[in-house]
């Protein structure tokens, strides 16, 4: 719930303005709300007004802090500054080679820019050192079958569902990776509304 998260962000900067962390993983929340909650147009340019204002105020407090770049590569990123995302991200994991929410959200923006090769050695090391991160294996079985490895991101997925719920459209991207469009209606068939109707 990455509303929530802003939320107590914001409480956490109100209570203590120098913590750098809280401004960079505020940035963060916003801008994930911004791009996938499905806001009015207006309301995600606000949230995206204060994702940059939270960005700039954790870049101001503390520039050599990982999580800070990692939120200034989203930025970049949902701006399509592409370049700028990639020198920012790459920046961030080696600032912080170990914090998940940088190497999740790198390994996010390098995918959108193709960078596969880069996102999947994310996804490794952030499997390591995060086992119970089900959307990780998600991420990172989707990459898997990006480059052709269908039977290895089969195996991540059903990794997935021993440590959360399943999720369904993968199921379905990789059955028509495979050419089984019969699979893939049924798995579609047996999914919740949202998720068949997509």
């Amino acid at each position: 719930d990455f509303r929530k998260a802003a939320e107590y962000m914001a409480k956490a900067v109100k209570f203590d303005p120098g913590y750098a962390v809280a401004w960079a993983h505020l940035s963060g929340s916003w801008s994930t709300v911004a791009t996938f909650s499905h806001e009015a147009p207006a309301v995600a340019r606000e949230h995206m007004r204060e994702s940059r204002l939270a960005t700039d105020k954790a870049l101001q407090l503390a520039p050599g802090l990982g999580a800070a770049r990692a939120a200034h590569a989203y930025l970049q990123f949902y701006n399509f500054d592409y370049r700028g995302a990639l020198a920012e991200c790459r920046r961030a994991v080696q600032l912080a080679p170990n914090d998940g929410t940088v190497l999740n959200g790198c390994g996010y923006t390098l995918t959108g820019i193709g960078k596969l090769g880069e996102a999947i050695r994310l996804r490794e090391r952030l499997l390591s050192i995060e086992p119970l991160y089900a959307i990780n294996y998600i991420q990172y079985a989707t990459l898997l079958a990006a480059t052709g490895r269908l039977d290895d991101a089969e195996k991540y997925l059903r990794t997935s569902e021993e440590v959360a719920k399943p999720y369904p459209l993968t199921h379905l991207k990789l059955a028509l990776l495979r050419g089984d469009a019969n699979a893939a209606l049924e798995i579609a068939r047996q999914a919740s509304p949202p998720a068949r109707d997509l």
